[in-house]
């Protein structure tokens, strides 16, 4: 008898079915027979349908099937990345990749994700007797400034936007207590409604943001403002794109023809992150450069967040619009405002990729004296580049003391120690370039180191820092002179 081959699964080779298994070599493996039989037996009936007709080309019908099969699959892939839960843990992971390839680490500058949801935040506090009672204090402030061999954090990145709600409010309370202990500032963005807005796209309308404070509802918000642990609070507005939409002209995907719906107007369906990320990478950026945290301002000292996604589409007259990739474009005026109300506004530079961090706000409403150098001073507390550096040498001052006990024998030796220590960091000359005053943080420094009464060998120290001014406003005037004609006589 003549003996019938046989294909994986039974199939006869010398069938029609076999030969299309066994030279299209559709099939390796048994378990592949009945997906392979549903797949030819569907394009068999699309082929053999009244009124289906194939031109005489498969090629063209199954591409027109696979296109068919790609709509489907891309309405429930545009469902799934425009729901609010997913855009929020995809612009999270999607900042923290930024973050991490944007900046070199290295063994002095390190990166740590603390992994916890804001609402358990939240109840972390609200069970501790006091914010020092709580985990999140003892992680930031004991397991690392206050443990000998720990590596302070110079500040912290909360992938969170804050309003002026109660439980906003006190929840930036009990952070801004353990931020200013552990001399970290804490980074966040600003919720749209804290400006009575709902979306930061309309931070372009004719508002007055600073009678919006002056409201009877903002005493609380205020009354935060005006503590001294605000100063180790910001705030940061509007948010950034985290990425181009999915597309053939903005970003392929090779796998199946998806192009994301981010049409009919909706700014929601756009991938946002709050520009706080963007913040931090730039005060990595300082460290690595200059050793010290503090070149974060201007387009040509270190405020400017490059290569921000951009994604243009046709407008109703045919044509091209660019997506602004910071949501608006911030005026100066609208910048300072921002500014004077402790909020660090993200501006664009229109018609480019790139936007500029001219603020040095913290949350802190800086006191205002009857002597101007006093109000001076106050200011000059409240600004981020001088918190940050600031907060570096007090990293410093209690790590350097704590290796140091038992090694000195006067409060005079002490004081001579410390302050021929931190003249490395001091340059007198206000001509120096941005880069010397970015190494030398300081132009004037001087630590006094006084007895505590009542207990023999134990001392305590003040520093006092004066870091180089940098520019904060410029006013440009002019003055028009013209000659006017004689009157003829």
């Amino acid at each position: 008898m003549a003996e019938v081959q046989q294909v994986p699964g039974g199939v006869e080779a010398d069938s029609i079915l076999g030969r299309i298994f066994d030279e299209g070599r559709l099939v390796r493996h048994e378990h592949q027979v009945d997906a392979a039989r549903s797949m030819l037996s569907g394009f068999i009936e699309e082929a053999t349908r009244a009124g289906t007709a194939l031109d005489g080309s498969a090629k063209r019908a199954v591409a027109e099937r696979i296109a068919a099969i790609d709509s489907i699959i891309s309405a429930q892939v545009n469902e799934v990345l425009h729901h609010s839960k997913f855009q929020q843990l995809e612009a999270s992971w999607r900042s923290l990749d930024r973050l991490m390839t944007e900046n070199e680490l290295s063994t002095s500058l390190k990166v740590r994700v603390f992994n916890v949801r804001r609402r358990e935040l939240e109840r972390d506090f609200a069970r501790a007797p006091d914010f020092d009672q709580s985990h999140f204090f003892k992680s930031v402030y004991e397991d690392e400034y206050g443990t000998l061999g720990g590596s302070p954090y110079s500040f912290l990145i909360g992938d969170m936007e804050f309003g002026r709600t109660p439980p906003d409010i006190q929840l930036l309370r009990n952070i801004g207590a353990v931020a200013s202990m552990s001399h970290a500032p804490f980074f966040a963005g600003a919720d749209p409604g804290l400006l009575d807005l709902d979306s930061f796209t309309e931070l372009d309308r004719p508002i007055d943001i600073a009678r919006i404070f002056e409201s009877s509802e903002m005493g609380a918000w205020n009354s935060l403002r005006d503590s001294a642990d605000a100063r180790y609070l910001v705030l940061t507005a509007p948010r950034v794109l985290a990425r181009q939409p999915w597309g053939a002209d903005s970003a392929p995907i090779d796998d199946m023809d998806f192009n994301e719906d981010v049409s009919g107007g909706d700014h929601e369906q756009y991938l946002w992150a709050p520009s706080s990320w963007s913040l931090g990478s730039l005060v990595m950026k300082s460290f690595a450069e200059h050793g010290w945290p503090s070149a974060i301002r201007g387009t040509e000292t270190g405020g400017k967040v490059a290569n921000l996604p951009l994604h243009s589409f046709p407008s109703l007259s045919g044509s091209r619009i660019t997506k602004c990739p910071t949501e608006t474009t911030i005026t100066d005026r609208r910048e300072k405002e921002l500014s004077d109300q402790g909020l660090i506004g993200l501006c664009h530079a229109r018609n480019t990729d790139f936007a500029v961090v001219f603020s040095g706000a913290t949350l802190n409403r800086p006191r205002k004296y009857m002597e101007d150098e006093a109000t001076a001073n106050a200011k000059l507390s409240a600004s981020l580049p001088y918190v940050l550096a600031c907060s570096r040498f007090a990293h410093y001052l209690k790590a350097m003391m704590r290796d140091k006990v038992g090694g000195f024998t006067s409060r005079e030796e002490i004081e001579r120690y410390l302050n021929d220590w931190i003249m490395q960091y001091v340059t007198s000359d206000d001509q120096a370039s941005h880069a010397a005053k970015a190494r030398f943080p300081l132009r004037e420094a001087r630590v006094e180191v006084k007895d505590v009464a009542g207990k023999p060998g134990s001392y305590t120290a003040v520093a006092h820092l004066r870091p180089h001014f940098q520019l904060e406003e410029l006013t440009a005037s002019l003055r028009l002179v013209a000659d006017l004609p004689q009157q003829g006589r």
